[in-house]
């Protein structure tokens, strides 16, 4: 009976354990947060000091609970200036219905004066791509942007209004980057130039879908990359995610802040899920930028 016994409470023991992993994981899909960073550069004019970014990305249209409540309450209260959407603000896939209803609350609850501008995830592209299997999504998610007051950006580059010397910048990456499981697909040399053509002077904001790809935006010389798409690695483990929805095990690009010297980077954790409906150290954010002027160089 000793045996038996052992392997009854060994088993008993690991349904717990799994039990208490998707209750705790269903609590933080309920219960997004604010991340916040401070971005420093001698290049941000002194006029744009203290300005506030809310980066938003992969809501994917699931907001389980109240989850889209407290979610629309962070962003109304977070007195941004500026709101980048950096893509996959819905599911594309064939069993999964068109819904944009979570986007338009969350547009809805934009802090009053704030400018919106809007690029695209590898879900937007799919739906654009592919019409005859998507029929009519891409005009109607056109329609909800433009009566959100978002403004889209698709491999082009604008100066922010007012702003005295930033661009802000979108790109797209081939599909077969998204594709590719297990590695990191190369890019032809030269990919950013010849999409946005060269660098501007002043401090320029890219609005990148993959982080995969931050080293190759940080050479073509923007100053401030914002990505998503992993999903902070789904389930988050000493600091690391486990796995991106290319099969990239432990990548150290799931989420957080990254710097090289005087180039920085930020990729969210993003605000919701799909196919895998897991988050496990790893709640739903809205990040929150500050840019300040760093006066402590001189051009």
């Amino acid at each position: 009976m000793k045996p038996l016994f052992i392997i009854l409470t060994a088993v008993f023991l690991v349904l717990l354990l799994l039990a208490l992993f998707f209750l705790r994981s269903e609590y933080e899909r309920r219960h997004p947060k604010i991340s916040f960073y401070t971005v420093r550069s001698d290049r941000i004019p002194e006029s744009f000091s203290g300005k506030k970014i809310a980066f938003l990305c992969d809501l994917h249209g699931r907001t389980p609970g109240k989850a889209a409540v407290r979610m629309e309450a962070l962003l109304q209260k977070s007195g941004a200036d500026i709101v980048l959407i950096g893509g996959d603000m819905l599911t594309v896939h064939r069993n999964v219905p068109y819904d944009d209803a979570p986007l338009k609350r969350l547009l809805r609850v934009v802090p009053d004066g704030a400018k919106i501008y809007f690029s695209d995830g590898n879900h937007e592209t799919r739906m654009q791509k592919n019409p005859e299997i998507y029929p009519g999504w891409a005009e109607r998610y056109d329609r909800t942007l433009k009566e959100g007051g978002a403004l889209r950006l698709k491999n082009e580059r604008m100066p922010l209004e007012g702003s005295g010397g930033i661009y802000l910048s979108a790109a797209d990456l081939p599909e077969q980057t998204y594709r590719t499981k297990f590695r990191k697909k190369a890019l032809l040399p030269g990919y950013f130039t010849e999409l946005l053509g060269k660098k501007p002077e002043g401090f320029e904001i890219l609005l990148l879908h993959s982080p995969l790809y931050m080293r190759e935006v940080w050479t073509y010389g923007a100053d401030l990359v914002l990505s998503g798409h992993f999903h902070g690695g789904t389930i988050r483990l000493f600091g690391t995610g486990v796995m991106t929805p290319q099969f990239q095990f432990f990548n150290p690009w799931c989420r957080g802040f990254y710097r090289d010297k005087e180039k920085a980077g930020i990729v969210s954790g993003g605000l919701g899920t799909h196919s895998v409906n897991i988050r496990f150290n790893n709640r739903p954010e809205i990040v929150m930028i500050t840019l300040e002027k760093d006066r402590t160089k001189t051009r």
